[in-house]
């Protein structure tokens, strides 16, 4: 199986504590939330979609229908809101054609320890309408002056409130992962037979997991994708074909003469 460590060069067997940007306590936590127990796992945790960090809306403009939005404003000041289960912090965010307001309903605490009033951010959600006025529930959040040179897709990864506590928001792992894919270059093993690849065109499984995580273009993303499902329902396959192979040279059945 593609799991088993003897399969694994040394590198992908590299302990996830030992990977730069982790450390024992964040390790404690990829370990027990994500089942990320070494480089080979954390490489194979992949974004559930992409952002594309070129763009950016101005908060006026602000469509409900248009999905999720990328912002860039001065973030306002946290004002604490409601009690009990409702309770929740808000802060506006505004730029020079109007504000939107940010709430966040969990990891409140961290989440004021983490941004900065006054200070320029951009900040990505799905913006919902009360009224007259939007806001975003749980944006992503970066400091302007901190925010990476993007020239394509970003990606963005499942994360989880305790995660989110030690840094391991979605930013968080995907700076772990970006640190971490120049080290894979040659250990990524071929899984699938040469003649399959050529005739379905496939790029090389190195490639996948590079443009999976660190996409160069669009076009690289949807190849990457495709190699990647069609490896797992391959994959899926064989193990079937397999379990019905031995249990038909265990129990080969009475045949039947008429």
């Amino acid at each position: 199986m593609l799991n088993e460590n003897k399969s694994l060069s040394t590198d992908l067997q590299t302990s996830v504590e030992y990977l730069k940007g982790v450390g024992p306590q964040r390790a404690a936590l990829l370990k027990k939330e994500l089942k990320i127990h070494n480089l080979n796992d954390l490489l194979n945790y992949f974004p559930f979609r992409y952002i594309d960090r070129t763009k950016f809306n101005e908060i006026g403009k602000i469509d409900d229908k248009d999905g999720n939005v990328q912002l860039k404003g001065t973030l306002g000041s946290f004002s604490e809101m409601g009690a009990g289960r409702g309770k929740r912090l808000v802060a506006p965010l505004f730029d020079k054609t109007g504000s939107v307001e940010l709430v966040w309903f969990k990891g409140q605490k961290w989440v004021k320890g983490s941004l900065k009033e006054g200070k320029p951010y951009i900040a990505y959600g799905k913006p919902s309408r009360f009224g007259h006025k939007y806001s975003i529930a749980h944006p992503e959040m970066e400091l302007v002056e901190q925010a990476s040179v993007v020239k394509g897709l970003q990606p963005v990864y499942s994360s989880g409130e305790k995660l989110m506590s030690k840094g391991l928001n979605s930013k968080g792992i995907e700076k772990v992962i970006r640190i971490s894919l120049p080290q894979i270059k040659g250990s990524i093993a071929e899984t699938l037979p040469e003649y399959l690849v050529k005739k379905l065109k496939l790029i090389s499984r190195e490639e996948a997991i590079l443009n999976i995580h660190q996409p160069v273009s669009e076009a690289w993303m949807n190849a990457a994708r495709f190699r990647l499902k069609f490896e797992e329902l391959f994959i899926l396959q064989l193990v079937l074909v397999r379990r019905k192979l031995a249990v038909t040279q265990k129990l080969p059945g009475h045949v039947l003469k008429k």
